[in-house]
């Protein structure tokens, strides 16, 4: 089931809930911003049939729930009332409870005391109380008494389960009447079957192998996130030609880059990273600092994290990497000024250059092609603190790569490519069905 007009897919099947094992309509859902999973069951079941523990499955059948249910809530409710009638009676006969309502009355005498007159043993005229105020004060006291009572009870009786009230009949379950008949329930609980929405979904041919390929590989190679891929390169003093830059590992790093690292993604490994790697080898780099949010995914090409071959002089594995990245991160601790040229290829549209300064700050430098427009939020000559500059230097970084791909002809977005690959789907797999 899809609905072609607003360019999403909608795969359904029924599943088996795996703590209660009853069956459960599951919905897939691939839109143009990606691919979600729904699972919906049935809330509401008899009382006489929730389980005292959610992780065992029910084993009691749905025959003649009706009559059950009914007898079922007609003697607890018979039981309860007995209950309630009984312990009034107990909290009226308690010597304690008579104890405390004989301290009431001494209170409500103290406080018509008179405080002006000097002798103790005068009081106020008994017409300044009301004549049903002590009989209302001591009413109070036996139900507050009562009350508190029946917590203390329910606080130490363990066992104790708090169950829906008798006085309330719970909806029945509807029963499946197919296979696909939860799957149904839910579309038209979203009201997808109203006559408003019926023109716009189309029945998909699932069974052919071409359908099931294509929607693999609309989930691994059209993502609804924007992937990024950004050159970090570390420059060390004296440094200034692209053989001797490439050759660097992080035995040579500073203190003062690895924090700036650390704060611009999260160091994760490439055996276990299940997002965006920024197409590397995990032999080649087996961590890279990775960036993600709802929209985007952000993969750093870390020269010092990649391996150096001693006998590669070029070092070409890494250049064929930082080489085609569009936007280059230098950190520079040499004492001249990096030249943008330094690694030769015909993309690196951008270059973003920091320079620690001996106060703390750090000094930018921004670096582009002519064709580039401008962007930000840094600035060329800027000075910034240390806490600021991995996130502004990011957003930066992400700002020029979505300009430069701006750029580029033809160039369509990731939620655009994925709407148009939806549709496509759509009209390859559609059938002409008039019914749900």
């Amino acid at each position: 089931l899809s609905s072609s007009s607003a360019a999403s897919d909608v795969y359904k099947r029924q599943v088996r809930d795996p703590l209660t094992k009853d069956r459960l309509g599951r919905m897939t859902i691939r839109d143009n911003v990606g691919k979600f999973v729904w699972d919906c069951r049935m809330n509401y079941l008899p009382e006489f049939q929730l389980p005292h523990d959610i992780t065992k499955p029910q084993s009691k059948p749905y025959k003649n729930v009706s009559s059950l249910n009914a007898s079922h809530d007609t003697n607890k409710l018979t039981k309860r009332r007995r209950s309630e009638s009984q312990e009034a009676r107990n909290v009226e006969s308690s010597p304690s409870n008579s104890n405390a309502i004989k301290s009431v009355d001494d209170l409500l005498t103290i406080l018509s005391k008179d405080p002006k007159k000097k002798n103790d043993k005068e009081w106020l005229p008994q017409s300044i109380v009301p004549a049903d105020f002590t009989e209302k004060v001591n009413d109070m006291a036996r139900r507050l008494m009562k009350q508190s009572e029946n917590d203390n009870k329910a606080l130490k009786d363990k066992k104790d389960k708090v169950k829906p009230s008798v006085a309330v009949k719970l909806p029945m379950p509807v029963f499946p009447f197919g296979k696909m008949h939860n799957c149904q329930l839910l579309l038209s609980h979203l009201g997808w079957f109203s006559k408003d929405t019926k023109q716009y979904l189309d029945w998909l041919s699932t069974a052919p192998q071409k359908f099931k390929r294509m929607l693999n590989q609309l989930d691994k190679n059209i993502p609804g996130r924007e992937m990024i891929k950004i050159g970090l390169i570390y420059v060390q003093k004296g440094q200034e030609d692209e053989k001797v830059i490439l050759r660097n590992d992080q035995s040579v790093v500073s203190d003062l880059y690895e924090e700036f690292v650390q704060g611009l993604g999260t160091i994760v490994d490439l055996e276990k990273h299940l997002g965006y790697n920024g197409l590397l080898e995990k032999d080649l780099s087996p961590t890279i600092p990775y960036y993600a949010t709802s929209t985007l995914e952000l993969a750093f090409h870390e020269v010092v994290r990649m391996k150096t071959v001693d006998k590669d002089l070029l070092q070409i594995r890494k250049k064929r990497h930082v080489g085609n990245d569009q936007i280059h991160i230098i950190w520079s601790e040499h004492f001249r000024d990096y030249n943008p040229t330094t690694i030769q290829s015909q993309f690196n549209d951008a270059h973003i250059i920091i320079y620690p300064l001996p106060n703390g700050l750090f000094r930018l430098q921004i670096a582009k092609k002519e064709s580039v427009p401008h962007f930000g939020p840094l600035i060329h000559n800027m000075v910034i603190s240390k806490r600021l500059l991995p996130l502004l230097v990011r957003q930066t970084a992400i700002n020029a790569h979505k300009l430069v791909r701006s750029q580029q002809e033809n160039y369509k977005g990731p939620y655009h490519v994925r709407k148009d690959s939806i549709i496509e789907i759509i009209k390859k797999f559609k059938l002409e069905k008039d019914y749900y």
